[in-house]
C-alpha cells in the first residue's frame, strides 16, 4: 500500500470515521463561549486565562454570562478556556507530539470515557482488554452498554528485575520469589478482532472498536513488549482503535538507564514519505519505554498519559489523550465544555514548568531504589509467596494469608490494595513504593514490630 501513503492524511479522516458511531459523525459539538472566544486568537496564542495575554487585557467579555466579579487571584468568575493553549503547547512539548494531536482531560479516565462514546455504539460494539488489568476500562463500557471482550493475560516466562546498580544483586530468596510474569496473548487477541461471533439470539456480535493495553500494567505491574504491541496496532488497523495506557511510563526505563530510541520497521504501506528501512525517534524528555513515537504512522493508536504518577500531581486531575489528529478531534465533538478548572490548569502549569527534568529523574530514580529494597525486604518475610516483577511504582506480591495481612496494615494506619478478587490474583496485594520511612514502616508492621492495640500472637507474618 505504499501508493496510498500520499493520501495517508485524507484518508486517516476516513478509516477512523468508519469505525466511528454514526451519529457521533452527524453531531454538532456543543460551542461554548470560550472555545468561540478562542478561536478569535492566533494559534497558540489564546490566553491561560483572560487577564494573562497582553492582547486581551482590554478584552470586556460579555459572552458567557459570567459574573464581572472575582474574590481570588485567580479569575474563578471567568470560564477557562476548554484546551487552554499555554497548558496544551507546554504537554506537547514535554511528551514531543505536535499541539494538534493532544487533547487534555480531567486525568486519562476521561480520556477512556470519550473513546468508549465515540466508537461503540451502545448494545452493539465490543471493547477487548486483557484482565487482571485497569478496572475502569470495563466500567466506562458497562456504562455505556458496551459488550466487553476478556483475552486475559498469560503466565509468561520465569523473571527477575533487572538489578538498578551495577552493585545491586539479588538474594536467592528473591530469586526464588519473584518467578513469573504476566504477557499479553498476542494470538487471543488477534483471533478475538477476527472472529465473527453469534450472540444467544442468533444475530451477529457486534465488532471489537477498542482494545485496552496497560503497559506498564496495573495492577500486575508488567511493562509488555513494544514489538507485540506493535504488532496488535498492524492487526488492527481498519478494524479497531488500539489504545495504550502509558500511566506509569515514567518508571519503565530503557536499558540503562539511558533514552530510549524506539527503532522499528516501517510497515510495508508506509515506506513512501516515511523512508525505506527502519526510523529511529527518542522517547519523550524521560528516559522510558513508549509507544509514543509510532503515533505517526498508526491512525488507529491511542497513548495515554498522566501527571498522576512520576509527576506528583494525582490531585490536579490532569491527563492527556495523544493520537492523529483526526481521531483527537472526534474526541473533541463530546468533550465536557470545561474540562479543567482555572486552579486546575494553574497547578499543571506550574507542576511542570517548575519541576526541573533532573529533579523528576532523580525522584524516579528514588523510587526505583525503594522499590528494590522493599523487594528485597518482603521476599524474607514467611508470609510472602509470590512477588511479580514490577517497572512502576508499585508491587504486587502474592501472600500465603493476604487477608490477614490487610487487616493487620489497616490496623496499624496503612492502606494496601487488596486485588484478591482480580482474575488469577488470588491472595495478592498490590503495595504503592512510599518513602523510605513509609516503606519501613511497613515491614515493621508486617515483621510485627509495632503492635498497637493490636495482638499480633496467632498471626503468621
Amino acid at each position: 500500500m505504499s501508493s496510498n501513503i500520499s493520501n495517508n492524511n485524507a484518508s486517516t479522516y476516513s478509516s477512523i470515521e468508519s469505525l466511528a458511531r454514526p451519529s457521533i459523525l452527524k453531531l454538532r459539538p456543543y460551542q461554548s463561549a470560550r472555545s468561540v472566544a478562542a478561536r478569535s486568537f492566533a494559534a497558540g496564542d489564546a490566553p491561560l486565562s483572560p487577564s494573562e495575554n497582553s492582547n486581551t487585557i482590554n478584552t470586556v467579555y460579555l459572552d458567557a454570562n459570567e459574573s464581572p466579579y472575582s474574590t481570588n487571584e485567580i479569575p474563578l468568575n471567568r470560564y477557562p478556556d476548554p484546551q487552554p493553549a499555554a497548558l496544551k503547547n507546554r504537554m506537547a512539548e514535554l511528551y514531543n507530539v505536535p499541539a494538534h494531536q493532544l487533547l487534555i482531560g480531567r486525568g486519562a479516565d476521561e480520556a477512556i470515557d470519550l473513546l468508549v462514546r465515540v466508537f461503540c455504539e451502545p448494545g452493539k460494539d465490543r471493547i477487548l482488554i486483557c484482565p487482571p488489568t485497569y478496572g475502569m476500562y470495563e466500567v466506562s463500557a458497562q456504562i455505556q452498554d458496551v459488550e466487553i471482550c476478556r483475552v486475559p493475560l498469560k503466565a509468561g516466562v520465569k523473571a527477575v528485575p533487572a538489578p538498578l546498580t551495577t552493585n545491586s544483586m539479588f538474594s536467592s530468596d528473591i530469586k526464588a520469589k519473584c518467578r513469573s510474569s504476566f504477557q499479553l496473548d498476542f494470538q487471543g487477541i488477534v483471533d478475538a478482532l477476527m472472529e465473527r461471533r453469534q450472540t444467544e439470539s442468533g444475530d451477529e456480535a457486534g465488532p471489537i472498536k477498542l482494545i485496552f493495553i496497560c503497559s506498564p500494567n496495573n495492577p500486575t505491574g508488567t511493562a509488555f513488549d513494544l514489538d507485540i504491541i506493535y504488532r496488535i496496532c498492524e492487526a488492527a488497523m481498519g478494524r479497531a482503535i488500539v489504545v495504550v495506557d502509558e500511566a506509569y511510563a515514567e518508571f519503565h526505563l530503557s536499558e540503562g538507564g539511558r533514552p530510549e530510541s524506539v527503532e522499528r520497521p516501517v510497515p510495508m504501506s508506509m515506506q513512501t514519505n516515511l523512508g525505506q528501512g527502519r526510523v529511529t525517534q527518542k522517547c519523550v524528555t524521560q528516559t522510558c519505554v513508549s509507544m509514543l513515537s509510532e503515533i505517526s504512522r498508526f491512525p488507529n493508536l491511542v497513548v495515554l498519559r498522566t501527571l498522576s504518577k512520576a509527576w506528583a500531581m494525582a490531585g490536579v486531575r490532569c491527563g492527556v489523550a495523544i493520537a492523529q489528529e483526526p481521531l483527537v478531534q472526534l474526541l473533541q465533538k463530546v468533550r465536557a465544555p470545561y474540562p479543567l478548572s482555572y486552579p486546575s490548569i494553574q497547578a499543571a502549569w506550574m507542576g511542570i514548568d517548575r519541576l526541573q527534568e533532573e529533579v523528576l529523574r532523580s525522584r524516579i530514580a528514588t523510587i526505583r531504589r525503594e522499590r528494590e529494597r522493599l523487594v528485597d525486604e518482603l521476599s524474607s518475610l514467611p508470609s510472602v509467596e509470590e512477588i511479580f516483577p514490577t517497572e512502576t511504582n508499585f508491587i504486587l506480591v502474592k501472600f500465603k494469608n493476604a487477608k490477614e495481612v490487610m487487616t493487620v496494615s489497616r490496623a496499624q494506619g496503612i492502606v494496601l490494595r487488596d486485588r484478591s478478587s482480580e482474575p488469577g490474583l488470588d491472595g495478592c496485594i498490590r503495595i504503592t513504593v512510599g518513602s523510605k520511612s513509609e516503606n519501613a514502616a511497613l515491614i515493621s508492621v508486617l515483621r510485627g514490630r509495632q503492635q498497637r492495640n493490636y495482638n499480633y500472637g496467632e498471626l503468621s507474618l
